[in-house]
């Protein structure tokens, strides 16, 4: 079996391509009994949410459904949940605000996140749970816009995008309620980074970032190793079928971290949803009270509470 081949069983680090990508929309779900589902499942841009319909055997099928609505008020778009039982409920806005979208949800479909306008006409990344309603994340640092993307499994690790004092467009954040929102920095050279999803203990993150010659690229970040992008990580691994290949957005990331999903272009210049296998690694411990997750310049902000 050649080394491609084996990638593409799962038996060793690699990518596997997975066929053009065709334009659907799909909205954040919930799937019962597997933890970092809702973000693994999920391809998402800020123009809309890419993907491919598959078939779900009847034991995963989603229980909860979140996404975004217009209604007769006229007023935009509001975030909603649904479930076979409620239906679709709009979420509401932030106060003042009159436009909701919700992004994600977590494993058992209580948190859910987005963005939503405030009172000022900005707009930020906001957690969303029954018994609290839409909490806004605020921003980093100097910043006036943010959205939430992704959340881990048990709700409490919220990553997206924010812009910052920089002026340099937008940056990778994660948030907690301890830590507040942090910069995740970007790419050796580059200046602008969105994170798109976090795995089931919100240890692993992976998103879209430039580099150094402003083209993007998917990359993965932990606390250890920082951001870095998905090719190099190949690279380091001995995979061999990387020639040609554009790794340009992580959309998504398995539970443990080490099997993510993106979009990218590939040897014969295709567009192409890929899979890479990465190397299993003892995930070091990231608990709050260390010293800052992310870059050193960003020690959070306000958290809009």
């Amino acid at each position: 079996m050649t080394a491609d081949e084996r990638a593409r069983c799962g038996d060793e680090p690699g990518i596997t391509r997975k066929g053009a990508s065709s334009a659907v929309y799909l909205l954040g779900v919930s799937v019962p009994g597997r933890e970092g589902a809702p973000a693994s499942q999920r391809r998402r841009r800020h123009a809309g949410r890419f993907g491919h319909r598959r078939q779900l055997p009847r034991s995963s099928l989603p229980t909860v459904v979140v996404g975004f609505s217009n209604d007769a008020s006229g007023h935009g778009f509001k975030a909603f949940r649904w479930t076979a039982a409620s239906g679709m409920v709009g979420l509401g806005f932030l106060p003042g605000g009159h436009e909701s979208t919700a992004s994600g949800v977590n494993a058992d479909g209580t948190v859910v996140v987005g963005q939503a306008g405030e009172a000022s006409g900005q707009h930020q990344a906001y957690r969303w749970t029954a018994a609290s309603g839409m909490v806004g994340l605020g921003f980093l640092p100097g910043g006036n816009l943010t959205g939430a993307t992704g959340v881990n499994a048990n709700g409490t690790v919220v990553v997206g995008f924010s812009n910052d004092a920089s002026g340099h467009g937008f940056k990778a954040f994660r948030w907690t309620a301890a830590s507040g929102m942090v910069g995740l920095g970007f790419l050796p050279g580059g200046n602008q980074s969105s994170a798109r999803g976090v795995n089931a203990d919100g240890k692993v993150v992976v998103g879209q970032a430039n580099d150094a010659s402003d083209q993007p690229q998917a990359f993965r970040w932990t606390r250890a190793t920082r951001m870095q992008s998905v090719l190099t990580l190949l690279l380091a691994a001995k995979v061999v079928t990387m020639t040609g290949w554009q790794l340009r957005s992580a959309n998504g990331v398995s539970a443990d971290g080490t099997v993510i999903v993106g979009d990218g272009v590939d040897p014969l210049g295709q567009s192409q949803a890929w899979i890479a296998r990465l190397p299993k690694e003892d995930n070091e411990d990231c608990e709050e009270d260390d010293d800052n997750q992310g870059d050193n310049d960003n020690q959070g902000g306000d958290f809009g509470q």
